[in-house]
């Protein structure tokens, strides 16, 4: 299971979040092309599509790429997470404990930006918006939303090594999920920094952070 997806609906704590017991429970990502209703609240929850990047009741449009592109974008992202102990679906899990990509057409705050993710270096963030129309083509899309989910899930922050999905460089080929450990840098300067979420660590290994947070139960 992935631990992040135990702040879940099920009986309330006392930091007003929800708590369920998902031990040996798949880990599942849910690819949403099909946009939908959501609202903000103060605590990320996939079933009831409520997360803190919302600013009130949006109703998202689907993603604006024909099925070729959805295609490629889906393909890649299964390749990124294919290391992982994780479902990746297109079908809707509902009330299962997920977390959730959704893909629409564009920021309604700002049609430039690629995505919204949760920045608070805490658990149980599970939303994600992907925005097509600032996408200059799926395999950007695929980087976005992985470097997305680095954040959200792993709070992982920028890296040096640009064939991570987590650097913020230009393209020099192929992403995927390194296993090494690799200099957090500063985002608008490229240059080694203290990582995002513990000033006190100067490297990061984001296949190894994310696998921490996933295992078999088998």
């Amino acid at each position: 299971m992935w631990r992040w997806l135990l702040v879940l609906a099920a009986c309330g704590g006392n930091d007003g979040t929800h708590h369920v017991d998902v031990s040996c429970a798949d880990a599942i990502v849910y690819l949403d092309r099909f946009g939908g209703a959501y609202d903000h609240s103060a605590a990320d929850d996939a079933t009831l599509n409520v997360g803190i990047v919302f600013d009130g009741p949006r109703t998202l449009p689907p993603f604006p790429g024909d099925d070729v592109a959805w295609g490629d974008l889906t393909s890649c992202i299964r390749t990124a997470l294919g290391g992982f102990d994780v479902v990746v679906t297109e079908n809707d899990p509902g009330m299962t404990p997920h977390v959730e990509l959704v893909f629409t057409d564009s920021y309604w705050a700002d049609p430039a930006v690629t995505n919204v993710v949760p920045s608070s270096c805490k658990s149980g963030h599970q939303i994600e918006v992907i925005f097509g129309d600032a996408l200059a083509t799926p395999t950007r899309g695929c980087e976005v939303a992985m470097a997305g989910l680095a954040e959200m899930v792993g709070q992982l922050g920028p890296s040096q090594n640009c064939l991570d999905f987590t650097s913020p460089a230009g393209d020099c080929g192929v992403r995927s999920f390194l296993a090494v450990d690799e200099n957090c840098v500063d985002p608008q300067t490229d240059l080694p920094a203290p990582c995002r979420c513990d000033a006190t660590a100067t490297t990061q290994n984001s296949f190894a952070t994310l696998d921490a947070l996933m295992h078999s139960c088998n």
